[in-house]
């Protein structure tokens, strides 16, 4: 597993942090656990921290993960310029946006989590 996720009830947020190599399971399994986690607490924000991310297993798997997230969710995908993930995240947003998908990437954690919580009201 690559990933934890941690419920912020506060900001209605749920937030994932990846980080190693995300493999399509480990990304199978994470959008399991955020539907389920949202569908059970009635949330429908993410916010996806990458900053420890090393690598995707390929570039086939950022795009099946990310052309398959469900459209009732809003997406904040946190990342830092240099980082090694960075062509691939850009490139996920792009197909998710392409797809009706609302996903925007952040290059601070603060303007995702507001960006999110503006989105609650």
């Amino acid at each position: 597993m690559c990933y934890k996720i941690k419920l912020n009830k506060e900001d209605k947020i749920i937030e994932v942090f990846s980080f190693g190599i995300e493999t399509s399971e480990s990304l199978s399994n994470q959008l399991d656990e955020i539907v389920h986690l949202s569908e059970k607490e009635k949330i429908f924000n993410v916010l996806i921290d990458t900053i420890n991310q090393e690598k995707f297993s390929s570039l086939a798997c950022v795009f099946k993960f990310m052309s398959s997230l469900p459209t009732f969710l809003n997406y904040a995908i946190y990342f830092e310029n240099g980082q090694q993930t960075f062509d691939e995240i850009e490139f996920g947003a792009m197909v998710s946006n392409n797809r009706g998908i609302n996903v925007k990437n952040f290059r601070s954690r603060e303007k995702a989590i507001n960006h999110l919580k503006e989105l609650n009201y």
